[in-house]
């Protein structure tokens, strides 16, 4: 097995050991035609290879080193990716790429010169992309969470390979491809982004904490714990029925966006399940769930006003009426409420609407037409023993 890069290296030594040759013309005209023998003497060679395995062994190394030689003329000509020396090494890797595309091993590392110029050309798609979103009056935080494969792409932090560039150029496609004519069909013109990103197995962390806050938002929409929980299981549900453009996320290490939200649903689940969602969010205490309340036929206005004035007139030890609140939330459900949050009764103790007021008034003036007869019975009973307590 020939080694085809030797000559190439050469030079790129021989630069950086005395880097006044490099603006010499005779050098750069060497460098030209040597990437092209190498070329030649690669594609020949890849015709002589007598098996399957000697073949991509070949090939992988002649690409890993052309990355290699790549990134070191990328530093040494001041990462100035039009540096002809540069291109010419990228063209090499192209037509090689373009020889025997389907040898390129997914994890081969993108040179960095490749990175800033495809960057560069990402970049013009995404603002494209920008115009549309800002017609649309998008999120920007959602902007900026779908521009993050981009940013990472360009910034050169950390190393990414051939299936990364790959991975990018599906992204881009299925954003330009989504139709926000037909939104309309939709909660909104997001939910295509969100639908497309999820497709996409975009698993990125803040996407992640994007999607949960959003369905965490969708569920305490509801007042009822049973109905918080079917909103929870239905978005597992559809999450689990998406059909993925792609199983391989952008990021590999790390779950795919499906796994990671199904996980958190279900710890959502669970929690909900035991303990008090509305007394946690006011207090930040877990209490478990109270299967014992007391079911008031009133309505949630009537019964707060109801609860103020049995506290207004010392039926309760209190001396807090927020905690209060939070003890009657806890322990009450009304005839059309099974869940009551904190905030919901302490906003209704001070009605002064005849609707909530005459019902109250009913409940009291009937329990005074039952206590006065007794208390009368028990006045005269009384005085007839008077005297003899004597």
């Amino acid at each position: 097995m020939k080694y085809e890069l030797t000559k190439l290296e050469a030079c790129l030594n021989k630069w950086s050991s005395e880097k006044s040759l490099t603006n010499v013309e005779e050098q750069l005209a060497a460098f030209r035609q040597h990437t092209w023998d190498a070329e030649k003497a690669i594609i020949h060679s890849l015709l002589l290879q007598r098996n399957q395995t000697s073949l991509h062994t070949y090939f992988s190394i002649h690409m890993q080193k052309l990355v290699e030689l790549c990134d070191k003329l990328y530093e040494l000509f001041d990462k100035n990716v039009s540096h002809q020396t540069i291109m010419l090494t990228l063209n090499l890797l192209g037509a090689l790429k373009k020889a025997a595309p389907t040898l390129i091993d997914r994890d081969l590392a993108l040179p960095k010169a490749f990175r800033v110029i495809q960057g560069d050309i990402f970049k013009n798609q995404w603002q494209v992309l920008l115009l549309r979103f800002d017609e649309l009056s998008l999120s920007p935080e959602l902007a900026q969470i779908i521009e993050l494969p981009l940013d990472e792409f360009s910034s050169l932090k950390r190393k990414l390979s051939w299936f990364h560039y790959i991975w990018l150029k599906q992204y881009f496609a299925e954003l330009e491809q989504i139709d926000f004519s037909k939104y309309d069909q939709y909660p909104g013109p997001e939910h295509l982004l969100h639908v497309c990103l999820i497709k996409l197995n975009f698993n990125h962390p803040r996407l992640m904490t994007y999607c949960c806050e959003l369905i965490k938002e969708k569920a305490n929409g509801s007042e009822e714990l049973k109905e918080q929980l079917f909103v929870l299981s239905m978005t597992k549900k559809i999450l689990k029925q998406t059909t993925m453009l792609t199983d391989e996320p952008f990021y590999q290490k790390q779950q795919s966006i499906v796994e990671d939200i199904c996980k958190w649903i279900d710890e959502e689940l669970d929690f909900r399940n035991l303990y008090d969602v509305a007394v946690f969010t006011h207090n930040g205490r877990k209490v478990p769930v109270n299967p014992y309340k007391y079911i008031y036929d009133m309505t949630l206005e009537q019964l707060a006003f109801w609860k103020k004035l049995q506290y207004d007139h010392k039926v309760y030890i209190e001396d807090n009426i927020d905690n209060f609140s939070i003890k009657i939330a806890y322990n009450s459900s009304t005839k059309n409420k099974e869940e009551l949050s904190v905030g919901s009764i302490t906003s209704k103790l001070y009605s002064k609407d005849q609707k909530v007021i005459a019902p109250v008034h009913e409940i009291v003036a009937a329990m005074n037409a039952t206590l006065r007869p007794i208390l009368e019975l028990l006045e005269r009973m009384l005085e007839d023993l008077r005297p003899f307590m004597a």
